[in-house]
């Protein structure tokens, strides 16, 4: 029971944080260009309407990459939005967080990719991490890994 109600918490929170993703978005986006966002409203409803949490995740995953293009002051604005009306701002949810750290140092340890999964992880951890100096030995590895699974998976 307790799992059920843990999952439909997560559920509506996440319904609730997209849709004011969605509306911030439109606020910031061109008259142009906001039929472009339409298709990302329907898939939350549609992913909250059938129950859909690894859909709605990877929606909400999605959104928060694409937070990345806003400016800066954008991008503050948003967080603060998210965190007034949601209570969680633009940083990634702490369980994903957990499980991609896990991944990377699973893969560091070992030494290469095994997975396309572990290859996705991977790559957005170096797009993350690219330009801090302090990860420059963690990057580098992991390009090397990346360039190793690309050429082998090309192959």
């Amino acid at each position: 029971m307790a799992k059920t109600q843990e999952r439909k918490q997560e559920l509506d929170h996440l319904y609730a944080w997209c849709r004011t993703l969605l509306a911030q978005f439109k606020l910031v986006t061109p008259p142009s260009l906001a039929p472009l966002l339409e298709p990302f409203g329907v898939i939350v409803e549609n992913s909250y309407r059938k129950d859909d949490l690894p859909g709605l995740r990877q929606i909400a995953k999605d959104l928060l990459e694409s937070a990345g293009g806003l400016t800066s002051e954008q991008q503050r604005e948003l967080d603060d939005r998210l965190k007034s009306e949601v209570g969680r701002g633009l940083e990634k949810p702490e369980r994903a967080a957990r499980t991609e750290k896990t991944v990377i140092a699973r893969v560091l340890k070992r030494g290469h990719i095994e997975s396309t999964e572990e290859y996705r992880v991977s790559l957005e951890r170096v797009e993350e991490v690219w330009n801090d100096d302090s990860k420059r030995d963690e990057v580098e590895a992991l390009n090397a890994m990346l360039a190793a699974f690309h050429s082998k998976d090309a192959s």
